[in-house]
């Protein structure tokens, strides 16, 4: 009962653990390499954020330069 009452107050707080952001963040440009665009070398600028949150989920908005 304890356990879910910490995890509820961290709702929407900055994820300081593991999987670091850097490996989290490679995956989904890797991923997205040849369908989003070509290669993600073509990106040139980025914001990230890792947050606790109820439903897993990647929010990305992708603008053409």
């Amino acid at each position: 009962m304890i356990k879910v009452f910490i995890k509820e107050a961290l709702f929407g707080t900055y994820h300081s653990k593991k999987p670091d952001i850097d490996n989290l963040v490679k995956t989904v440009l890797d991923a997205a390499n040849k369908h989003i665009w070509i290669d993600d070398g073509q990106i040139v600028s980025m914001v990230t954020e890792k947050r606790y949150v109820r439903e897993p989920k990647i929010l990305m908005t992708v603008e053409e330069v």
